[in-house]
């Protein structure tokens, strides 16, 4: 009656009605709209540009790549754990992560005014931070791994991620021939390099020696060439190059006609242009790529690589905009192609960061593919021309699978309904080396993204060689859609060791999911942040199961025994 006695005086609150009226009144209204994470599209990127805060595009990279890093320090600092207590926790982590946190908040915020270069090199400190706690954590954990002193050197090849992985990398030219290893599935003589090809247990080790003999064998030599002309190819695929671009013209796999994708260096205009073209004219929003010329860096049998030198032209008046260098590279075995691209030189664009740039142009001939994008860990539909997506772009239909991956650069803007620009130089944006991995058939693209962003560990031993097991995994997670994002050790005064795993399902379907340990577990469950139990999961024979809807994430502590 109050309400009704003041409106009566003066329409302050509104007219007051009945719910018929309200519905009534507002039948001619459109019904609310939902939106979803997809159409969000953050300010940072003009923000950066135009206030010059920070590098645009490089800088949100190198946080995404320093964070990556950290996390894996993380996990293998609390696998060692899970094998031991030590006096020392997570120290060096947890400093290392409130900084990452400090400098991400500072480049979010509008107070940060020093020189691009000045935060460069806060990026450059940290990066170092994190390499000297690597190295701590790694010799930890190789101290134990049972071993026993030689006169022997070996490397330990050590998987931070809780699912088995394939490795190749290239025994160091100083070291004795390696001994034979199980987890060796190949090895092959490139040049002076002797490349292994190893197999790593999940969340694991791989540890090999030298020795005086010639007992592993090698594969010989046979079979066509990785590189000839300007054809990659592998036993996955064959990758045709461009003579006109210098980039990628098809990747077609053997005993199939379908070309995957195209990809070459693109400047877009703010406006577009007009040229004449056999007295017509056209319009085009793009500049001219150009290869001036080519060379066969590796023709294998372990890595090809062709690398391609290529100018961009303005399309009206001829002018050079950018002489960049662009890489190709293959392995033998790996579905991986691996891209880079440097500029050498560069007209500094200016303008809108979304609407002029250099970029790295892909395209795909099905038109009504299913485009998702990665971030936080998990596959996103969207709807947006512009896109942020540091993890992933996936492109899809019923027979095919393609994989970009940028490596941490987070904007993309789609070009009609097959195409798409990732953006790479914008106005003020001051790196001018990128890398690009390309992936095809990935049925879980996030635990692609993850091994990209979560490099296999490698450290060279000496005096000393594995005991007993010259492999074994320590952690292992069985859902393939279901991604480890966070491990941490826990100090607590009840008995037995605590690790804390932050769980998310990354694909959008429920998963069934065990969690294995090298030692076992005895009691397990979830918890929220402040670690209030939230649900007791079931243990049997030491082995933790639990179950994740659609997008689930679930903070997961484990006692171990």
């Amino acid at each position: 009656s109050d309400l009704k006695n003041a409106a009566s005086y003066c329409p302050v609150l509104g007219k007051m009605v009945t719910f018929s009226e309200y519905m009534d009144l507002t039948d001619s209204q459109s019904s609310a709209q939902p939106h979803d994470e997809g159409e969000y599209l953050s300010p940072y990127l003009i923000q950066s540009s135009v206030l010059k805060t920070d590098a645009p595009i490089s800088s949100p990279a190198g946080l995404y790549h320093q964070r990556a890093r950290l996390e894996s320090i993380a996990a293998l600092s609390a696998i060692s754990r899970s094998l031991k207590a030590s006096a020392e926790s997570q120290p060096a982590v947890r400093k290392l992560s409130e900084t990452l946190n400090a400098e991400e908040g500072a480049r979010l915020s509008l107070e940060q005014s020093v020189p691009i270069a000045t935060q460069a090199g806060r990026l450059q400190d940290i990066a170092n931070q994190i390499t000297a706690a690597q190295d701590a954590v790694t010799a930890r954990l190789l101290d134990l791994i049972p071993s026993q002193e030689s006169k022997q050197r070996g490397v330990c090849v050590l998987n931070p991620l809780p699912f088995r992985r394939a490795h190749r990398f290239v025994w160091p030219a100083e070291y004795q021939n390696p001994a034979p290893n199980s987890a060796v599935q190949e090895a092959r003589k490139q040049g002076n390099d002797l490349h292994l090809w190893v197999e790593v247990p999940a969340g694991g080790f791989v540890w090999l020696r030298e020795t005086s003999d010639n007992s592993l064998r090698t594969a010989p030599p046979k079979g066509k060439p990785l590189a000839e002309g300007m054809t990659l190819r592998n036993m996955h695929y064959e990758v045709e190059i461009s003579e006109a671009t210098g980039g990628i013209t098809s990747v077609t796999f053997h005993q199939q006609r379908t070309n995957r994708v195209s990809q070459h260096l693109a400047f877009r205009y703010e406006n577009s242009q007009t040229m004449h073209v056999d007295d017509q004219e056209v319009v085009t929003s793009y500049a001219a790529a150009r290869m001036e010329s080519s060379k066969i860096i590796d023709a294998g049998p372990a890595t090809g690589c062709i690398e391609t030198v290529n100018v961009i032209q303005n399309v009206t008046t001829d002018e050079i905009l950018a002489r960049f260098r662009q890489r190709m590279t293959v392995d033998r075995h790996s579905s991986q192609l691996q891209i880079q691209i440097v500029f050498d030189e560069l007209r500094n664009p200016t303008g809108n960061p979304w609407m002029t740039y250099f970029a790295s142009r892909f395209a795909w001939i099905n038109e009504s593919a299913s485009i998702v994008r990665g971030i936080l860990g998990q596959a996103r539909g969207f709807r947006m021309e512009r896109f942020e997506s540091p993890d992933f772009v996936e492109v899809a239909d019923h027979d095919t699978r393609l994989l970009i991956q940028p490596h941490g650069r987070p904007y993309h803007r789609r070009s009609g309904t097959r195409m798409l620009d990732s953006l790479l130089v914008v106005e003020g944006e001051p790196e001018r080396s990128f890398q690009f991995t390309l992936d095809f058939q990935q049925s879980c693209p996030s635990r692609a993204a993850a091994e990209t962003a979560t490099p296999i560990v490698e450290v060279q031993t000496s005096q000393r060689i594995p005991k007993s097991a010259e492999s074994g995994w320590m952690l292992g997670i069985t859902a393939k859609n279901v991604q480890l994002a966070r491990a941490r050790s826990v100090d607590s005064a009840e008995s037995g060791l605590k690790i804390q795993l932050l769980l998310a399902e990354s694909e959008g379907r429920r998963a069934a999911c065990r969690i294995h340990t090298a030692r076992p577990i005895t009691s397990a469950r979830v918890v929220d942040a402040s670690g209030e139990i939230l649900e007791n999961l079931n243990v049997k024979d030491g082995v933790a199961s639990l179950q994740f809807g659609r997008y689930q994430i679930k903070l997961v502590e484990l006692t171990i025994g």
